[in-house]
């Protein structure tokens, strides 16, 4: 399971992902019920932060094509991409998508959090 806040005033989206469940389709279904309104009401986000200490992975290739999606589909409508996490993995996927995708992605530890929300907010 995903949570989604949007700090509307700063036009930041932070995803977090439960430590203990895969991610599912369903939850970037979710994230983009509550994100996609607001951009359509009121323009492109300045950031969306993934805040995840560890990262649960996901369940299923769907849960992968999910997320695939929602990056693909959202990518226009997002200035910046701020990955908060001690997780290798996100290390290394940081690594293969940051030139690939049209935000600028970067990857801050998590214990840097407030630093990665300053700098969506920028």
């Amino acid at each position: 399971m995903m949570e989604c806040e949007l700090l509307e005033t700063e036009r930041i989206a932070i995803l977090r992902p439960a430590p203990e469940a895969r991610l599912l389709a369903e939850d970037f279904r979710r994230a983009a019920g509550r994100i996609d309104p607001f951009i359509e009401a009121t323009g492109p986000l300045n950031g969306v932060m993934m805040d995840a200490r560890v990262f649960p992975g996901w369940r299923d290739g769907q849960a992968v094509w999910a997320h695939v999606g929602f990056i693909r589909r959202h990518q226009r409508q997002v200035g910046k991409v701020a990955l908060v996490t001690d997780s290798r993995f996100l290390g290394l996927l940081w690594r293969l998508v940051r030139g690939l995708v049209r935000p600028d992605v970067r990857l801050f530890p998590y214990r840097e959090r407030a630093t990665a929300l300053k700098w969506l907010a920028a």
